[in-house]
């Protein structure tokens, strides 16, 4: 008995290390392949021509400190001409992309496409509202974030019925290898089924991270499911998140915990892994009959 406990967190062990392994392959990988820049030098507008009239600009500057900074010359007067020129192209830049957008929300209104129009108009003007400094009284970021994790956890706490799984076909007898996913149905799931420009969860992977790295990567995660699928254990960081709290009526008080929803920022990995099980075993699976919400071909009047 000992010998078969022993021997199955044997593999529980082997199934954290290669999870983690895979993930920080990743995440070395992007910082090597991937710019990292701070979020407010990102402007719309910004182009190849700008960058190379900002490098003339900064040469010329260069070039002119090291002449001893003259008030007067051809070194001075080319140093004043490309910093005319940039600052120019800015401006010119900043002009045509102010009036596209304009152009662009004048369309999307015209064909009453609200929900285009809303998001565009949102990220032009930044319509992101911090959150209140001041929830219960509390003023300090780890005393709000506390409050936060007790008030999520009570949302989400008590005990969880068991489903009846007399819906699930039963009877049928499977053999290892029936069960077992393959380097195709990791691979399509990658490909056909995760949504770009989302949030990473805890592990810091996001779906860009997985679209993009060498196919040898979909031969590991296959690999690391089976390994689950066949032992019967997942990595702890599936069962890891991020809660992000939003503001469920900026109209109503938002120094109110119950003016808040929370959303979680789960491993992209257990998504894929999530996304595998359903395809190949969905016809297997239920869920409650007073479930409607996220459930496929059922429509509310």
């Amino acid at each position: 008995m000992y010998k078969l406990q022993f021997f199955y967190i044997y593999h529980h062990i082997d199934v954290e290390i290669y999870y983690e392994k895979i993930v920080h392959s990743l995440n070395e990988a992007s910082k090597v392949s991937i710019p990292r820049i701070p979020q407010s030098a990102r402007k719309h507008y910004w182009s190849v021509t700008l960058d190379e009239l900002k490098h003339e600009s900064c040469a010329t500057h260069d070039m002119w400190v090291a002449a001893g900074k003259p008030r007067s010359g051809s070194i001075f007067e080319i140093k004043q001409d490309a910093h005319y020129k940039y600052k120019l192209a800015i401006r010119d830049a900043a002009k045509t992309f102010e009036s596209q957008f304009t152009d662009d929300l004048l369309e999307l209104y015209m064909q009453k496409d609200m929900n285009s129009f809303w998001r565009s108009w949102k990220s032009k003007n930044n319509s992101n509202h911090p959150f209140s400094t001041d929830i219960e009284g509390l003023t300090g970021d780890c005393d709000i974030a506390n409050r936060f994790a007790e008030y999520f956890s009570e949302c989400t706490g008590g005990d969880h019925e068991i489903l009846d799984h007399n819906c699930a076909k039963t009877g049928a007898q499977y053999k290892l290898r029936d069960v077992l996913l393959s380097v195709e149905d990791v691979d399509r799931v990658i490909r056909n089924n995760l949504k770009f420009g989302k949030a990473a969860g805890a592990d810091h992977i996001t779906a860009e991270h997985l679209f993009y790295a060498h196919p040898a990567l979909v031969t590991h995660l296959t690999k690391l499911f089976n390994l689950m699928i066949t032992h019967g254990y997942v990595p702890k960081q599936f069962g890891h998140s991020i809660i992000v709290p939003l503001v469920k009526d900026r109209s109503d008080d938002i120094s109110k915990l119950t003016n808040y929803r929370g959303i979680s920022l789960s491993s992209v990995i257990s998504k894929v892994f999530e996304r595998c099980l359903i395809d190949k075993f969905g016809n297997y699976l239920c869920s409650h009959n007073l479930q409607f919400g996220f459930k496929k071909t059922l429509w509310m009047c």
